[in-house]
């Protein structure tokens, strides 16, 4: 679980945490724990007033941008925390960060106080992948301008999937796809081995990615998706599709629920070492298996075996890494499949499927 630590991969939002509003059923009393990455899920998770998220990853990079989006949080006003991110314009962001930095701890500030540079840009798009997904969606949008407009301007699944067959799917963009679902661009490019070293030889990456955009024509609105809107058109608009903590109906109860939340920098396989940490209701876990060998990965659920309260619900993410829950855990938890499957289908981050499950 190591694997990344040494740059921030994730910045604004990848995932749609409705899923796992869906899975976890929050409760007002219930601990969650969460991995961090973007800081997205866990601000999600915060809009249902839980008792406590303890938000944790082994890259602490991740969590330093969490925190600095709670300091943000926490001191402006709601147009001004989307200004600072960098979804609405501001002229000066790094006096902004002055104005929060003593909020942040010793270690996230003195990061933050050498990397002011990407403040100023906005640090809801310098993720390494954020950064990515700029050039992709810059080249979608100079090649492909028209339809792009005309597939995010869709108003019905229908029409939608009649521009997506007819006029997006040809052999130009079976190529483009092709050539971006390389494993060399993301192993040399990238440098995210999540995204290679544990994908088995066998498992075509280009004909998941293909299959899984052609099923979100046909299952979710584009334009209704952040995450496809950072894909196909480089950022987000705030007129426009936006994950829950960005949402300004929530922004309020987001601002009173700050002190719930705690961030540490800890693996999930070593989580449960010692105890300190105690038991968990629901546990949101990302995309876990992609960092993981198939011991580790045993090991993780281990650790989630012995932190679950009795009823304790759990929400997997799985990208190209598909693994079972280890057999010595198929007789602890209990996996629901219908919802995993409706999860898979209409979760609007497109291209994860589920493992979701509770404790007997």
């Amino acid at each position: 679980m190591s694997l990344l630590s040494n740059k921030i991969y994730y910045s604004s939002v990848n995932e749609d945490s409705t899923s796992e509003y869906q899975a976890l059923r929050i409760r007002p009393a219930d601990r969650i724990l969460c991995i961090t990455g973007s800081g997205a899920r866990p601000l999600d998770l915060l809009v249902k007033s839980p008792g406590e998220v303890v938000s944790i990853d082994c890259n602490p990079l991740q969590n330093f941008l969490l925190e600095l989006k709670l300091a943000a949080l926490k001191h402006f006003e709601y147009e001004e925390f989307l200004s600072f991110l960098g979804i609405s314009n501001r002229r000066n962001r790094i006096a902004a960060y002055r104005k929060i930095r003593n909020l942040l701890s010793f270690d996230a500030r003195q990061y933050w106080d050498r990397h002011q540079a990407d403040i100023h840009y906005g640090i809801f798009y310098n993720g390494n992948w954020e950064k990515y997904f700029r050039l992709l969606s810059l080249y979608l949008r100079t090649t492909r301008k028209r339809i792009l407009s005309m597939l995010f301007s869709s108003s019905s699944l229908e029409e939608q999937k009649n521009i997506w067959d007819t006029q997006w799917e040809n052999p130009f963009w079976r190529i483009f796809l092709r050539s971006v679902s390389l494993r060399a661009v993301w192993k040399y490019f990238l440098k995210d081995p999540g995204f290679y070293k544990y994908v088995p030889d066998d498992f075509s990456v280009y004909r998941y990615l293909h299959g899984r955009l052609i099923g979100a024509s046909r299952h979710i609105l584009l334009k209704d998706s952040p995450f496809t809107v950072i894909l196909f058109n480089g950022k987000l608009s705030e007129t426009g599709a936006l994950p829950p903590h960005l949402q300004k109906q929530h922004y309020a109860t987001l601002q009173s629920q700050i002190d719930r939340i705690t961030v540490k920098t800890v693996s999930l396989s070593s989580i449960a070492n010692g105890g300190k940490y105690g038991k968990f209701d629901a546990f949101s876990l990302s995309d876990f298996s992609s960092y993981t060998s198939i011991r580790e990965y045993r090991e993780c659920w281990g650790a989630i075996r012995r932190i679950a309260s009795t009823g304790a619900r759990i929400c997997e993410r799985q990208f190209l890494v598909k693994r079972e829950m280890p057999g010595h855990c198929k007789y602890v938890f209990t996996r629901n499949t219908g919802l995993e499957d409706n999860l898979s289908k209409n979760d609007n981050s497109i291209f994860y499927t589920f493992v979701c499950a509770s404790m007997e």
